[in-house]
């Protein structure tokens, strides 16, 4: 990971700008006050980014390899078995979510996506509270341990690390926030996130360009438009421009896996080893393609997210917390360039489906953002607007 030289700035960035700090540092086993830092990635500053990273995360690489290891298998499950895990109440928020989401003005069938609370399970719930707010108090669903052994497990483990995390860089804007807004409450940011219980962790397989066949027979038998295209693919090919809801997004790097290796079972293991399924990740090809985000001068900048590292992003959730001093950030998913062609004409790279896991960290529903107005009625108004 490139960064800038010793001591052209007080606060370290990758090459492409993003604010970095080490895990020591975050976790106080090393001196320093990260407020600069905090400043730098989330402030209003014109090249702000809205984006930290967070290096040298222990447990990372193994708990991440585990679980992006096996979203290939998740998305390619028979139809039956992923639609079992739909659930409409919820407006697909928790369970297997694919080309119900709206981006762009359209059904999103570039992506599939399995949601889960990895801190808790609301199956016992208040059945009222489960009715007027499905979106998160809905009962985990999990893929049968026979089709995905060791699943659940994988899930929350890389979940419950990113929260972790996550709490610790709310430490940190929580004393940028308490020196520089009137009224700030002490430590509110932490408060919020230690008694949430709406945390939604978001397991993502972006489909390779030759997967026309899954992206049709996926979304209720509806024709869908082909995903090989021209190598003039636009920023958001993958994900459209957006806002996260949140205040915290945490995001792992991005694995890539040749979905090929989906016709040999004996590469994948229904137990994968860290070794195993590490080895299953191909290095990206396409130095275009990934993360974009808009800095607040509304530059568009890729970022990269290195190994055993985390990415938090800033939601829409706590820039109203902060009365707009740590704002949102706007980024999409730009997907890799492949040459148009039939199915068995194409490239290596058109075979290669991108994974992550982004965790999406919020108030409990009745707390206010702001006088007046409640994260639950926050979500409802985000909700309405990207399902309708």
């Amino acid at each position: 990971m490139a960064l800038t030289p010793p001591g052209s700035s007080a606060v370290e960035k990758t090459a492409d700008g993003a604010v970095v700090v080490d895990y020591a540092a975050l976790d106080g086993k090393a001196p320093g006050n990260l407020s600069a830092a905090i400043e730098e990635a989330f402030g209003n500053h014109s090249d702000c980014l809205g984006l930290i990273i967070i290096r040298n995360v222990p447990q990372l690489s193994k708990l991440q390899t585990a679980l992006l290891g096996r979203a290939p298998q998740l998305a390619h499950l028979p139809l039956a078995d992923l639609q079992a895990l739909e659930h409409p109440p919820s407006k697909y928020m928790f369970g297997w979510s694919h080309g119900k989401e709206v981006m762009n003005g359209h059904p999103d069938l570039a992506k599939g996506s399995f949601y889960a609370n990895p801190t808790c399970n609301h199956g016992g719930a208040d059945p009222n509270l489960q009715a007027q707010y499905p979106e998160y108090y809905a009962e985990n669903l999990w893929p049968a341990d026979a089709a995905m052994p060791h699943f659940r497990t994988a899930f929350e483990q890389l979940g419950q690390l990113i929260v972790h995390v996550g709490g610790k860089v709310a430490i940190h804007c929580d004393h940028y926030l308490t020196q520089r807004l009137s009224g700030y409450q002490d430590r509110c940011l932490q408060r919020l996130i230690h008694n949430s219980d709406t945390i939604k962790a978001r397991l993502l397989h972006y489909f390779a360009a030759t997967e026309t066949s899954v992206l049709r027979h996926n979304v209720d038998n509806q024709p869908t438009q082909a995903m090989v295209s021209s190598n003039d693919k636009p920023l958001d090919s993958w994900c459209g421009w957006h806002l996260d809801h949140s205040c915290l997004t945490g995001l792992t790097p991005a694995k890539y896996f040749d979905i090929r290796q989906l016709n040999h079972p004996t590469k994948l293991s229904q137990s994968l080893t860290t070794n195993q399924a590490s080895a299953l990740f191909t290095p990206c090809p396409d130095p275009a393609a990934g993360l974009y985000v808009k800095s607040r001068a509304g530059n568009i900048v890729k970022v990269t997210i290195p190994d055993q590292s985390l990415a938090f992003q800033t939601g829409e959730a706590l820039e109203i917390l902060s009365g707009g001093f740590l704002r949102a950030t706007p980024h999409c998913v730009r997907g890799l360039a492949t040459a148009p062609g039939p199915r068995d004409a194409a490239p290596d790279q058109a075979y290669l489906s991108r994974n992550t896991m982004a965790v999406f960290i919020q108030p409990a529903i009745y707390d206010e953002l702001k006088p007046g107005y409640t994260f639950a009625q926050f979500t409802k108004d985000v909700l309405h607007h990207h399902y309708g």
